[in-house]
């Protein structure tokens, strides 16, 4: 026996008595908290003790599942370093909790600061800081494990061993190992060699063949990636990088350590306290982004390994929470609770390639042209006061010309921030001339409603048969914001009075300010209805006169709500001008109500970015709690201590300045992961540019070590980069002693047809469950050009497994993901994100012609879905412009 083997078995006896040291340590534990919860919820006081009883409840939950977790994967990293000192300090590392153990030997979190040692290569020095003092290390040894218990003995499977002189090597069993080294224990050394655990160990890394549809579990992070997960909270950071390479699993990573108050920095702690009084606990305050409901899926299973609690409110597709805050939160769009201006419309697309290709600049119109109509807003505003001026409102007036004496559009807050001070003076007087106006609007209605007891009904009736998008009275008219609490109408006659009194007030106005009633609107249309029941002349002009003073001062009332509530009336006269000016759009909407996904991206980032500016200011957050910042309020309620996005790059830069956006204003904590090489949607983001467009405080890092492929499989996809124009500096690397050659790829022309394309498939696949030779099917996914395709796939390709006692599935829209050796069949978009041993990619040539500039990029996407094995059927011939990597393929893998 070898020097080198005889260490290794040390080190496994060593590793597996300690691995049941920590598991009984942590029962003993485990059976503490049951016992010690039961004695505090006996003795509680239960009228006085709530928040105590919540509060341990909390503490004692978050214990007893780091102490379940111990109970099945102790540890999952051991390392030996030596101090400054010449001191050698032998540490295991779990992923996440720990317990004290005896003895010389350390129990750390991964997430501590002594945990970064199990990232650090051998033979490198690092300085950590620990109890307040520097100390540094260097690291003589590391052991990876993944540990398993069976029949109430420990184990650990493809472990890893790396020395200073040796390394790395894996060991396919440590009990095996062991096993084989007691001579005395014949028996045992027989019955594992029967089992297929004869001893084995190898030289480099070796792949572990994929047998479940999950996310790679990657307990310890490689030098870069742990340096990623630990910066600051206050931080923004893209994590650029190819297929397999850890984003995903970087950003869980990071997520859990912030999420853990024991190990972050003093800082970050008395940040994450002083913020998390104001609303969600720390813990609770986070939200992911993906882009499909499968990635989501996945992910939050990630999530629960890292002892990360995630719900459906933490991890959600950014269509979902896009329609939720257009809807109940910015009243964007329309509900029944709510006069929203839009209804959204998912497959209206009226913008042109120029906002498809570069959408900030868009957007930058459209923010400048807010402003504008904002700053015209309040100059109008006085305006239409100065000819009013009387003894009455003169001095009123004054004081508000005095409040914005330039109204430039990048200082809007300081006017808002001036007008406050007048606003306690306005809303009386505005108040007592609007109940002089609503007295004489009322004695119209009750001499209306003494002859005619049906007239509300009527009207109401009518009102009915108008279009929904017709309006009362254009962007003129001023709301009671700030003014009055008025309960929204709620039965058809009492919004039938409301409608009433609006279009009272807006042809009193009319009249008064000699005015045309606009052609074909609202209001014309009802005072056509309304014949002899319209006041006389004498009435409008005295009622329009108080509504003329009315809407000139609302103006300034509660201004700064209007800088975020006015962007949807924007909106809708941008778009207007624009189309007029035949910029940004191909076609206007059939209905002026509808807008498209990207369209309300645009608006949403808009009123969240306009929000943020106001509750920014002092003034506003002092005061955040009245009435008259309920908008901001409940907008600041849905910002997060840290908001994280997988596959950025399929996100367009408005939907990821939107998110950022959703960040509480003291972390600014975002971040967010992609490539631009797995782009698969138009509106994507495609450049740095771009990126630092979203945020100037955004870091990038690269990292391109993929974990992942096969060196075949990586050969090929960096030819496909090649051929296909995208960024082959992008391209990943195989780690250093990876062992793992794999297969060159497959591929079938002239095979068109369900039938005929099954039977190829069903081939190859039986081909990759003799090849892997385990006893268990390897994980296979099917990828088809169209969600109509999934069923037809499944049904044909299932009827060809049942003879080898396989199952397709269709996994329909993402979401149907059967069972753990059944061969998947997907539409190509639901791909994102996950990885399969084998992965076939069905007619190429047909998504060439369906989508010329993407299906590179969809085919790139599925080859580095696949571990080992990668296939591709047409049903003529392989796109011209892919015919240079033909000679990359072979017919089967025999």
């Amino acid at each position: 026996m070898t020097e080198q083997q005889s260490h290794i078995e040390d080190i496994s006896r060593e590793s597996l008595t300690t691995f049941e040291s920590i598991a009984l340590k942590a029962e003993q534990k485990y059976q503490e908290t049951l016992k010690s919860s039961a004695e505090v919820f006996a003795s509680v006081n239960t009228f006085t003790g709530g928040s105590a009883v919540n509060n341990l409840n909390s503490i004692t939950l978050s214990n007893r599942e780091g102490y379940l977790a111990l109970m099945t994967e102790p540890a999952i990293c051991r390392v030996v370093a030596t101090d400054e000192e010449g001191k050698t300090n032998t540490l295991y590392i779990s992923r996440k909790s720990t317990v004290s153990l005896d003895g010389d030997i350390e129990l750390a979190s991964y997430h501590s600061s002594k945990g970064r040692l199990a990232s650090i290569p051998v033979g490198d020095e690092v300085t950590l800081e620990i109890g307040g003092k520097s100390r540094r290390f260097e690291l003589l040894e590391k052991t990876r494990y993944k540990p398993q218990l069976a029949e109430q003995v420990w184990d650990s499977k493809h472990t890893v061993f790396e020395g200073d002189d040796y390394g790395p090597l894996t060991v396919e069993s440590l009990r095996a190992l062991l096993v084989h080294v007691k001579e005395e224990d014949v028996e045992a050394a027989l019955e594992a060699m029967l089992a297929g655990d004869e001893p084995r160990i190898l030289e480099g890394l070796q792949h572990e063949i994929r047998t479940s549809m999950v996310l790679r579990d990657q307990p310890i992070l490689d030098k870069f990636q742990d340096e990623i997960f630990r910066l600051p909270i206050d931080a923004q950071l893209l994590i650029m990088g190819p297929p397999g390479t850890g984003k995903t699993t970087t950003l869980i990573r990071r997520l859990g350590q912030k999420l853990d108050l024991e190990f972050l920095e003093p800082e970050e702690k008395s940040l994450v306290t002083k913020i998390s009084t104001e609303g969600l606990s720390h813990q609770q305050s986070w939200l992911m982004f993906t882009p499909t409901d499968l990635l989501k899926h996945f992910v939050k299973e990630a999530f629960n390994q890292e002892q990360v609690p995630a719900t459906g409110e933490n991890i959600r597709t950014w269509e979902s929470h896009r329609h939720e805050i257009a809807r109940n939160v910015l009243g964007i769009l329309q509900s029944p609770t709510s006069s929203g201006r839009f209804v959204l419309k998912n497959q209206l697309d009226l913008l042109n390639s120029q906002v498809e290709e570069n959408p900030p600049e868009w957007f930058e119109a459209l923010q400048e042209f807010h402003h504008n109509r904002i700053k015209s807003q309040l100059s109008q505003g006085v305006g239409i006061l100065e000819p009013l001026r009387n003894e009455v409102n003169g001095a009123l007036i004054d004081r508000i010309k005095s409040s914005m004496p330039a109204i430039d559009t990048r200082a809007l807050v300081t006017v808002y921030r001036a007008l406050e001070q007048v606003e306690g003076d306005l809303i009386p007087f505005v108040k007592s001339l609007k109940t002089d106006s609503d007295k004489e609007i009322r004695k119209g209605l009750v001499q209306t409603f003494n002859t005619d007891r049906q007239f509300l009904k009527e009207l109401a009736a009518f009102l009915d048969t108008l279009q929904v998008d017709e309006e009362l009275d254009g962007d003129d008219e001023y709301d009671d914001e700030g003014i009055d609490e008025v309960s929204a109408p709620t039965t058809t006659v009492q919004k039938a009075e409301k409608a009433y009194n609006q279009i009272i007030r807006s042809l009193s106005r009319y009249k008064y300010l000699k005015r045309a009633v606009p052609k074909g609107s609202r209001v014309e249309k009802v005072c056509e209805w309304l014949g002899e029941r319209i006041p006389e002349d004498a009435v409008l002009l005295s009622i329009g006169e108080s509504i003329a003073i009315q809407n000139g001062l609302r103006r300034f009332i509660n201004a700064s709500r209007r800088y975020v509530s006015e962007v949807p009336a924007s909106y809708r006269e941008f778009r207007k001008e624009s189309l007029k000016a035949r910029v940004w759009y191909n076609s206007a909407p059939e209905n002026r109500k509808h807008v498209g996904p990207m369209e309300l991206d645009a608006i949403v980032l808009l009123m969240l970015k306009s929000a943020r500016e106001l509750l920014a200011q002092n003034y506003i957050a002092r005061n955040i709690d009245e009435a008259c910042y309920s908008l901001l309020r409940s907008i600041a309620d849905r910002f997060r201590n840290q908001i994280l996005v997988d596959e950025a790059t399929d996100f367009s830069p408005i939907q990821l300045a939107c998110m950022e956006a959703l960040t509480h204003l003291e972390t600014r904590s975002f971040f967010a992961c992609g490539d631009f090489n797995q782009r698969i949607t138009r509106w994507g983001t495609r450049s740095h540019e771009q990126i630092g467009w979203i945020t100037n405080r955004m870091d990038t890092r690269i990292i391109n070590a993929v974990y992942r492929q096969s060196q075949k499989l990586n050969e090929f996809s960096g030819k496909l980069l090649q051929v296909m124009g995208g960024d082959v500096e992008n391209h990943g690397q195989l780690p250093e002693h990876m062992h793992h050659t794999g297969f060159d790829p497959v591929i079938v022309e002239h095979c068109a047809g369900v039938d005929a394309v099954a039977r190829w498939l069903s081939e190859r696949i039986q081909e990759v469950e003799r090849s892997v030779n385990i006893g268990q099917m390897p994980t296979v996914a099917v990828l088809v050009n169209s969600e109509e395709e999934v069923s037809c796939m499944a049904d044909s390709l299932n009827e060809l497994l049942e003879e080898v006692n396989l199952r397709a599935v269709a996994c329909s829209e993402g979401k149907s993901l059967g069972e753990r050796t059944d061969v998947r069949v997907f539409d190509v978009q639901h791909i994102k994100g996950l990885e399969f041993e084998a992965v076939f990619f069905v007619g190429i040539d047909s998504l060439a012609e369906l989508l010329p500039d993407l299906f590179g990029k969809y085919l790139y996407v599925g080859a580095t879905r696949a571990a080992t094995y990668f296939g591709v059927t047409c049903n003529e011939v392989l796109p011209d412009v892919l015919q240079s990597l033909k000679t990359q393929f072979v017919d089967a893998w025999g």
